[in-house]
């Protein structure tokens, strides 16, 4: 299924406004609990020192219900970058990957015609499309 440019603009929107209601309800909330505690404290002339705050989560991390599937994936990404790190160490792959862009052109210096695939064409028809 291919999705128009306004529909993914669409989707990105509604992502973008549950991760700022979620952002803006964890602030509130911090915001009560430090309130509430002054309150409990304040007559008897401590100082009470706020626990520090857990590091904010960004993007997919931040909207994962703990437990959830999404959450799992996320916690296994370290893992998965060290096996995949391990796996390209013994092959003998290092540095960073090559930009698409420039293995385009030395295909197209060697004669490779894109157009002469049916896949590739396929690829271009739908990007025409769009």
């Amino acid at each position: 299924m291919t999705m128009t440019l306004k529909q993914l603009e669409k989707r990105v929107s509604n992502v973008e406004k549950k991760l700022a209601k979620l952002m803006k309800e964890s602030k509130t909330t911090t915001i009560k609990k430090a309130s509430r505690s002054a309150q409990r404290n304040g007559g008897n002339g401590k100082t009470i020192r706020p626990k520090p705050e857990p590091e904010q989560k960004v993007g997919w991390a931040a909207i994962a219900k703990p437990g959830s599937w999404l959450a799992k994936q996320i916690a296994m990404q370290p893992e998965i970058k060290r096996l995949a790190d391990d796996v390209f160490a013994k092959m003998g792959i290092t540095g960073e990957p090559t930009d698409p862009r420039i293995i385009r052109e030395k295909m197209i210096e060697r004669g490779v015609r894109a157009e002469d695939n049916e896949f590739t064409r396929g690829l271009i028809k739908m990007r025409e499309e769009t």
